[in-house]
């Protein structure tokens, strides 16, 4: 239809917001957080042609948290996942929103996940919670001799305080940066992964 046309065609609107999630937010509204590596990507017309959407392909390399029952076992490593993403580029159309989660092959996320479908539990896709706020970049010191942290992007959220939990003593620490291992203790004391 014209009207659905012109909805994929048109630009990003400069109303467009996306209010600041904190960890144990996104924790609470997921049913798996996961630290997986992506592996590829693809991009797809939805089956009336009006739509876009990116299918990302990923492996887990750890669990933080699975609720029972959904898909995904904790401590399964190695398993592989599909990630449902609308939005995209395809035939030189392209459809983004505000706060749509990017990726790359090979990048190693943590991603607040839940169920494409969640009236389906045999459909094991997923979606990103939160938008790009539920995936987290794991940056690892190539010499091993610093904590694994965890940055947020938090570019074009709204509200996204200086400093996030509990305030430390020393110099203010960037809101988007978070050790794994203090990202894992917020999900679990936050009782995540509904």
């Amino acid at each position: 239809s014209v009207v659905s046309s012109f909805i994929v065609l048109a630009p990003p609107a400069a109303a467009s917001v996306m209010n600041f999630m904190p960890i144990e937010d996104l924790a609470r509204s997921s049913t798996q957080v996961t630290r997986a590596r992506i592996t590829g990507q693809s991009v797809h017309w939805t089956a009336n042609h009006e739509g876009i959407y990116t299918e990302i392909e990923a492996v887990v390399t750890g669990d933080i948290q699975v609720a029972p029952g959904r898909p995904g076992t904790p401590g399964n490593p190695g398993r592989r996942m599909t990630i449902i993403q609308a939005g995209g580029e395809i035939d030189g159309v392209s459809l983004d929103w505000t706060g749509r989660p990017t990726f790359r092959t090979g990048e190693d996320l943590i991603l607040f996940l839940q169920p494409y479908d969640p009236t389906d539990l045999s459909d094991p896709r997923l979606l990103v919670v939160g938008g790009k706020q539920g995936r987290m970049r794991v940056l690892e010191d190539p010499r091993g001799g610093a904590p694994v942290m965890v940055e947020r992007d938090l570019q074009g959220v709204l509200d996204a305080p200086f400093i996030e939990g509990d305030v430390p003593a020393g110099p203010a620490p960037r809101r988007d940066l978070v050790s794994l291992d203090a990202l894992r203790q917020r999900v679990l004391a936050a009782g995540g992964a509904r």
